[in-house]
């Protein structure tokens, strides 16, 4: 409004309630979220591993309606979800969050079994309703968004040997050795040595078997899969 010390004959055009002496400005609501997720940087195959995520809201508005997305790498087994998180299609997703206040934030926790081997990438966001001028730091494309964890391959070798209670002398006898893998994890490069009993004479050995120093070996086998198959060699003496 204006006022002045000289007679005004029309004060309504000034003192704040017509029209143009007004204006109306609408706020839009503006809220910066952010998700921060950590994990292991490696984890020993078939074990569980869990994920942290925090959703943050650096304001200036409070942020409405927030939904928080975990997609889970590509191999794992889901096992749990803290705060009602549930699982499909490999996508972990919260309950809606009415509101985060400006300066709060929610975490949520994801738990996993790893796969038997390979390299897991694990993304998490965060969207909601409120209008956010920096999208790249909640939306899965930023750094602290991911987390990568290394799988430690684990290999569960056992020989079984089997042959005669009793030989007589100077006579053959043959010896079964079979190796297995337990898994979980493929076993690569597999070296099988058979330890000859002093006093034998090998006769022969399977599969390109060839003795030196009173040792049997055999070629390496370059894998052996998780409880796909077994190794069997024998040997006569």
């Amino acid at each position: 409004r204006a006022d002045a010390a000289t007679t005004d004959p029309d004060s309504t055009d000034n003192n704040g309630s017509a029209a143009a002496a007004r204006v109306s400005t609408i706020v839009t609501e503006v809220a910066n979220l952010a998700v921060s997720k950590s994990g292991p940087p490696t984890v020993d195959a078939a074990t569980n591993l869990t994920y942290t995520l925090v959703t943050s809201n650096a304001g200036p508005s409070d942020a409405a309606n927030v939904v928080v997305r975990d997609l889970l790498p590509a191999g794992v087994t889901f096992v749990s979800a803290s705060n009602g998180g549930s699982e499909s299609g490999g996508v972990v997703t919260w309950p809606t969050v009415a509101s985060i206040g400006n300066g709060a934030n929610v975490s949520y926790t994801v738990t996993v079994t790893a796969p038997a081997t390979g390299t897991l990438l694990n993304v998490a966001r965060a969207d909601g309703a409120t209008v956010d001028p920096d999208s790249t730091n909640n939306n899965g494309s930023g750094v602290a968004n991911r987390v990568t964890t290394t799988v430690n391959e684990i290999a569960n070798l056992a020989v079984a040997k089997s042959g005669p209670a009793t030989v007589d002398a100077a006579q053959n006898l043959t010896y079964t050795v079979v190796t297995t893998n337990n898994g979980p994890s493929a076993a690569s490069n597999v070296d099988v040595r058979d330890f000859l009993p002093a006093g034998v004479t090998l006769v022969s050995a399977s599969d390109g078997g060839l003795e030196s120093g009173g040792v049997v070996t055999w070629p390496t086998t370059a894998s052996l899969a998780n409880g796909a198959k077994s190794l069997t060699h024998n040997l006569a003496q």
